[in-house]
């Protein structure tokens, strides 16, 4: 405070004797505050309040300037004196900029500030949303200063930002690594090195999202890197340990079991290092040469704390109980025309397993009863209705499988497709693999000639809504496990070059360097 109380009286006493207002330079360098460099909480919240208040305090004092007289302006060698204080953030300064939309600066002094921000941010790897956010400000300070061809500039890579790569984080990345571990497995050849090629991408991508949902995909990546390319392990784990990234150290560790390299001498002898309840579990659950397995688990000995939390989890509740004495209605008791008192029955009960397994169970007992034809046509009817159909969606595989065996193969099409649009199927974070890919898989069995129907029948809108209100809709990763099943690899191949081109052009505001094992 005393510093501000003399830097207040520096400025009138100045303007007392010379009738000149002091300038943006001037002002930071009469403040005689010390900034403070200790790392403590007090005292870096007392430096932010200080730099907080003489920067509301330096812009208050421009607009005074101003006031007395028209010309005031910051010119270059003011804008230079200010920039050299310890107290000087450009961040803030663009933020009073944009708050107060007044042009302070003379045309030089704006294009040196905007362009050399600009400058800093496009060399600077930031969360997507920040990065976008200080483009736009700085294309609203450029407007401003009427220098439309910066504020162009950094409003388009304001623009990129955000339409690049959504707002804070995607989980694109995520389908892209998927794709292309699936098309390396298929054999494509170019799919191994295009892996490695996106290093950067992929160990940066916590510095570029906010690592919410995010976090997990670098984690796989340097797991797909380990399986594929083994030297590369011992160099990356050296660069995660000299980053202390202790949690992909962690996890790279428990994947190393289930890779080959567990399965040699070197490995076996790493894994013999293993104490921890996590690495334990992960070599007891690792596939093992039983001689290297045994072994290895007499080394490491059994891991208690993940007995202990299996039994901890395997036991029922009271709650738990009560349900599984709860009298379910049975399926014959409900005949064909009477499913959707079964449905409503079942979900008076409240209880969510049991109702959503109850379309299966009822068909699978009217179908080994003879009457598979009319529980078919009833639940014909019940998909008829405008809505949402979360209560039988499950039994839909189970009736494309009895309408092969009643009607033949071109009336089980149509419930192959309701099945994977009411069930999600093309979207992998709605229904798991298992599932949808038995699905893929049978429909690029037995009905190859129909492969392109199938996608555009099931690219449409949830069942029985109005397409208005919903875009087609398709997953690429399970696009691309399609064409791999129906032996169309090089349209996958071209699919997966297309996602991973994409994803490179997503990343092009990000100045990414590669980590030193890739």
């Amino acid at each position: 405070m005393r510093a501000f109380e003399k830097l207040a009286q520096r400025i009138a006493a100045y303007w007392a004797s010379t009738q000149r207002w002091p300038t943006l330079g001037e002002v930071f360098s009469w403040y005689e505050g010390r900034p403070s460099y200790e790392r403590g909480y007090d005292a870096q919240s007392r430096f932010i309040a200080v730099r907080l208040a003489l920067i509301d305090a330096a812009f208050d004092l421009c607009l005074i300037g101003r006031g007395l007289d028209a010309a005031y302006q910051i010119d270059d060698v003011a804008l230079s004196e200010a920039r050299e204080s310890a107290f000087w953030l450009d961040e803030l300064w663009l933020e009073k900029l944009t708050a107060r939309r007044v042009s302070l600066h003379d045309d030089a002094s704006a294009e040196t500030f905007i362009s050399t921000y600009m400058h800093e941010l496009v060399r600077t790897v930031a969360e997507f949303n920040e990065k976008a956010a200080t483009f736009g400000k700085l294309a609203l300070a450029a407007l401003d200063h009427n220098k439309p061809q910066l504020g162009a500039q950094a409003l388009k890579r304001s623009v990129d930002c955000l339409l690049g790569y959504g707002w804070r984080k995607d989980v694109f990345a995520g389908d892209v690594l998927t794709a292309l571990e699936m098309m390396i497995e298929a054999g494509d050849q170019d799919a191994k090195p295009t892996l490695l090629e996106l290093a950067a991408a992929f160990h940066n991508i916590t510095d570029y999202t906010d690592g919410s949902e995010t976090n997990h995909i670098r984690s796989s990546y340097y797991a797909a890197v380990a399986k594929h390319y083994p030297d590369r392990i011992a160099p990356m784990l050296d660069d995660l340990i000299k980053a202390e990234d202790w949690r992909y150290v962690e996890d790279l560790y428990e994947e190393l079991p289930s890779l080959p390299l567990a399965q040699t001498v070197e490995g076996a002898a790493l894994l013999s290092t293993y104490i921890t309840p996590s690495e334990k579990r992960a070599v007891e659950n690792a596939n093992l040469v039983p001689a290297i397995g045994d072994a290895l688990r007499r080394k490491v000995g059994p891991n208690i704390e993940h007995a202990r939390k299996v039994d901890r989890y395997s036991s029922s509740s009271p709650k738990d109980t009560e349900k599984s004495e709860v009298e379910l209605p049975m399926p014959g008791d409900y005949p064909p025309g009477k499913l959707s008192a079964l449905i409503a029955e079942r979900g008076r009960l409240n209880i969510y397993d049991s109702s959503r397994s109850a379309v299966r169970e009822w068909l699978a007992h009217w179908d080994a009863n003879g009457q598979g034809a009319a529980a078919l046509a009833d639940l014909e009817v019940r998909l008829s209705e405008t809505r949402l159909h979360l209560d039988i969606e499950s039994g839909l595989d189970t009736a494309a499988e009895m309408a092969t065996k009643i009607h033949g193969r071109s009336e089980a099409f149509k419930w192959l497709v309701r099945a994977h649009i009411v069930r999600h199927g093309w979207q992998r974070y709605f229904t798991s693999n298992d599932e949808a890919e038995a699905r893929l898989r049978l429909v690029a069995r037995d009905y190859k000639p129909r492969w392109k129907d199938f996608i555009r029948d099931t690219s449409k809108p949830a069942l029985d809504l109005r397409e208005s209100r919903n875009g087609l809709v398709i997953g690429l990763t399970r696009l691309i496990y399609f064409l791999i099943q129906l032996g169309e690899l090089e349209l996958a191949k071209a699919h997966t070059a297309a996602i991973v081109d994409t994803f490179k052009a997503e990343l092009a505001q990000q100045p990414l360097d590669k980590p030193s094992w890739a």
